[in-house]
């Protein structure tokens, strides 16, 4: 194709429907007005010979062309931000927005112990935390910037830097009567046990110990959050196994009891990565992003 003949901004509005999979959402990310948005589609339509995108009741349904073309425009036109962007970034005076998919525990545990410094070193830029579901979707769609997941093995489209791990505890009201008494397996499992499940699945690694003893417990609740688990515990008589670094955040507020896990956390807790896309290794704001969040998460462990 000749691109002499071809507005480019259409890619850029092929690249938000893709990335939105609505018309509305699409305008307001690249500032124009719906009926702008649709005549671009139109016109780039023209251009390739393809419908690219069919409305449907889930949104705008990408053809197999339109997939095939997403992860090629958005590249191209990554690599043009990155030739046209200025050559360093500096912290003192960027407005930049670094959008972040992270988990429960990272926001509750992680985020609250640099942030400060953060601002301090940037005083003008803004951190979006987003929902870790589908963050390396995220990552190719460039809807985020990093994700602070467990994931010890990430597709070799991504690099990555591995943070410290976690020991795990178990978490209860002060007067629980394991509080105080020695701890036990069987005594373990005769108490109901709160779990944070993202989906509401009522087993994890705590069972799966326990079934290696003949032994099985009773999840009374299950919670998507960490940060939803303190009020719970505090007024009821369940248990929960936590990483430390959260008994230590939320326990104190409501007086709860930490007592040594009687079972090893799961593996993906012993290495939280910070995960990026390939293509943006070399982006100068996120190098001093990634670079000084590691030194300074690092520096608090």
């Amino acid at each position: 194709m000749n691109l002499a003949g071809m507005d480019l901004n259409l890619l850029i509005v092929f690249d938000a429907v893709m990335r939105e999979r609505n018309v509305t959402r699409a305008a307001d990310l690249v500032g124009l007005s719906q009926p702008a948005v649709s005549n671009a589609l139109s016109r780039l339509r023209h251009h390739l010979k393809d419908e690219l995108f069919i409305r449907s009741p889930e949104g705008m349904k990408a053809t197999p062309r339109a997939l095939e073309l997403a992860e090629p425009v958005r590249t191209a036109l990554h690599n043009l931000e990155v030739v046209l962007d200025p050559p360093e970034f500096d912290p003192l005076t960027s407005r930049r927005s670094f959008k972040v998919a992270a988990m429960d525990y990272a926001t509750s545990v992680i985020f609250p112990r640099i942030v400060d410094q953060m601002t301090e070193l940037a005083p003008e830029i803004n951190l979006r935390v987003l929902p870790p579901d589908d963050a390396l979707d995220a990552l190719d769609n460039q809807t985020a910037d990093f994700a602070l997941i467990p994931m010890p093995d990430p597709p070799e489209r991504f690099e990555y830097e591995t943070l410290g791990g976690e020991t795990f505890v178990l978490l209860m009201r002060a007067g629980h009567p394991l509080a105080t008494e020695k701890l036990t397996l069987e005594r373990f499992v005769e108490y109901p046990h709160l779990l944070v499940s993202l989906r509401g699945e009522a087993t994890g690694f705590v069972d799966d110990a326990l079934k290696e003893h003949g032994l099985t417990r009773r999840v009374a609740m299950t919670v998507p959050q960490f940060s939803m688990t303190p009020q719970i515990l505090a007024a009821t008589d369940m248990v929960l196994t936590v990483p430390k670094g959260l008994a230590d955040t939320y326990g104190p507020a409501y007086q709860l009891v930490q007592r040594p896990a009687l079972v090893s956390g799961p593996q993906e807790f012993s290495a939280l990565q910070l995960i990026w896309h390939r293509r943006l290794a070399s982006h100068p704001a996120h190098n001093w992003f990634r670079e000084t969040f590691l030194r300074l998460v690092r520096a608090r462990r």
